[in-house]
């Protein structure tokens, strides 16, 4: 739920802009299609950075994967220089060290399992806080009228207006 307020905290001055600007000559509908307008340009935003940040980091794993011969080679030669040898053991070739990832990986399958469920997890409370949030920007007027409709009821008037004078 705190997701979802924060997207639509963030999506709601855009949303006012499109409201203002892009759809101002319309009578009705302004506001949902300005809704619909930030949050297609929320999540085509972050689709190009994610298309940005992922051949990137491809790139990088790629590059590394192809010069880890090399490193492994200056690594061996500065232990060696430092006489480290006999105490850190370095695999001579890049197939032992993918083998030995490898085993490394399999003691921790449960560990990646959740970590993939986890991402999943967070994935769907993205949507679920993506949909509340639209539901927020576009009844906003509605739950304000009727936010303040609970707090008359609540408190005192003078209280009421200057608690609305200060949220204002």
């Amino acid at each position: 739920m705190t997701i979802g307020c924060i997207i639509a905290y963030l999506m709601n001055p855009l949303a006012k802009f499109y409201e203002r600007k892009l759809f101002k000559n319309l009578k009705r509908g302004r506001w949902a299609l300005s809704v619909f307008f930030a949050f297609a340009t929320f999540v085509a935003v972050i689709a190009v950075l994610l298309f940005i940040l992922i051949p990137q980091l491809v790139n990088s794993v790629m590059s590394f994967m192809d010069k880890l011969p090399e490193y492994q080679t200056q690594a061996h030669a500065l232990f060696q220089d430092l006489g480290l040898t006999e105490f850190i053991h370095i695999p001579e070739s890049a197939d032992e060290v993918l083998s030995r990832f490898a085993e490394w990986l399999k003691g921790y399958q449960s560990d990646i399992i959740s970590f993939w469920l986890g991402i999943a997890k967070l994935l769907v409370n993205v949507a679920i806080a993506s949909v509340l949030s639209i539901y927020l920007l576009i009844a906003k007027s509605t739950l304000k009228s009727d936010y303040i409709e609970f707090l008359s009821a609540l408190l005192r008037d003078d209280k009421l207006n200057s608690l609305l004078t200060y949220v204002s």
